[in-house]
């Protein structure tokens, strides 16, 4: 029988598989009760069946995340967009950590969406999820997990800041160009092109 009760009162399951190479290998899963452990054999091996890729089961989304931005995301874009790629994943290893995609749910995304939201701009969170999910739905479609944890997220962070602000006055501006008019030369030339 594939599940199991153990001395700590817990319920194993374990499903066994061919892997692509043929060689033997199984997964076991912990429940309080029984009837989840037979549950999860019964979804495991229905997903075996549908192409499901058990190997990558227990992979963690910062090692799934970083191993995506390597095959997709490095040749053929620009190195601006590839450095974002990566800020993300640290954003990723930093809240999750080691912990495996298929134990992620919804809420826990959400949190931490929540979490990143308070302290970053909307248009960044945005960023952010629209990177997540894409890897995400690539994994589901890989057979790596059985559902997309970051379906339907809601998406938060700070409002833009108002225009005003994100702008020089007419006499900032002149106070500027006089500074950099002085001060500028071919040794600072973020100087040079601010001029320009």
């Amino acid at each position: 029988m594939s599940v199991t009760k153990l001395n700590n009162g817990k319920w194993q399951a374990r499903v066994s598989y061919k892997d692509d190479d043929g060689n033997y290998k199984s997964v076991t899963h912990l429940e309080k009760r029984k009837t989840d452990a037979v549950e999860w054999e019964t979804k495991t091996k229905n997903a075996l069946l549908e192409g499901a890729d058990l190997s990558r089961s227990t992979e963690s989304l910062k090692h799934y995340f970083l191993d995506w931005i390597r095959i997709y995301k490095t040749d053929g874009v620009s190195r601006h967009t590839h450095e974002l790629y990566m800020g993300n994943w640290r954003h990723i290893s930093a809240y999750f950590k080691d912990q495996p995609m298929s134990a992620i749910k919804r809420p826990d995304y959400q949190k931490f969406l929540n979490e990143f939201g308070r302290s970053h701009g909307i248009a960044t969170s945005h960023k952010l999820h629209q990177q997540v999910h894409t890897a995400i739905k690539d994994a589901v479609a890989d057979g790596i997990l059985k559902r997309d944890f970051a379906y339907k997220a809601h998406v938060t962070g700070r409002p833009p800041k108002p225009v005003e602000e994100k702008y020089l006055t007419l006499s900032d501006y002149q106070k500027l160009r006089k500074y950099l008019i002085k001060t500028a030369d071919y040794d600072h030339m973020t100087m040079l092109m601010m001029l320009f």
